[in-house]
């Protein structure tokens, strides 16, 4: 796995305000303990094998798979709970998973990996948890709606941490509206796409 450089459609990402960071570098996502940013997006290309493989996976039949624990205890639980060709996933998926922990303060997370189908047009939402981390290895990636009212889409790979309505902090405004992409704007509306979600337990 590696960072890499924005891809064109999120180049202007450098422009919004301040309530959404941005960069190639996972240290980017520290900014998330910001009162007044609601969105840290990581800018990253999965490895070539990496990628392959989470793209072979949408082929394969859906799946929603779950564990709480600690970061290394959940991730192996998770592993062994879906389809086998998903445990190529596990080193990235343990990294995050220890990321999230660190940033969120939080040593019991809740792993989630699903293959789902793309349904139809949801409205724009806030999650009712603290913090929440999503990334979408295939497939289309979460949409959010940046301070103008434009609606932008993650790229493959790249990483977000997004506050809900439980983070303490005076600043509700700083929170980023974002929903499950939007079928008739995608090419994978066949296949779905394959997501990482990770969150705290105890506060949802």
């Amino acid at each position: 796995m590696s960072s890499g450089n924005p891809s064109n459609r999120l180049v202007v990402i450098e422009r919004a305000p301040s309530n959404v960071v941005a960069g190639p570098n996972a240290g980017v996502l520290c900014a998330i303990k910001n009162d007044r940013v609601g969105l840290a997006l990581w800018w990253r290309k999965l490895c070539p094998g990496l990628a392959k493989a989470a793209s072979d996976m949408l082929a394969g039949s859906t799946f929603s798979c779950s564990a709480v624990g600690e970061p290394r205890l959940a991730v192996q639980e998770l592993l062994r709970a879906v389809p086998l060709q998903a445990a190529v996933l596990g080193s990235d998926i343990e990294r995050l998973a220890n990321l999230f922990s660190e940033l969120g303060g939080s040593s019991v997370i809740r792993l989630r990996l699903e293959h789902g189908r793309l349904q139809t047009l949801r409205e724009l939402q806030l999650d009712a948890t603290r913090l929440r981390m999503l990334c979408t290895y295939a497939g289309p990636g979460i949409e959010w709606q940046d301070g103008q009212g434009t609606v932008r889409r993650m790229p493959e790979g790249h990483v977000a941490f997004l506050k809900g309505t439980r983070w303490l902090a005076d600043d509700k405004d700083a929170l980023v509206l974002h929903r499950s992409p939007t079928p008739a704007n995608s090419r994978y509306t066949k296949d779905g796409w394959l997501l990482l979600c990770i969150d705290q337990p105890n506060l949802n």
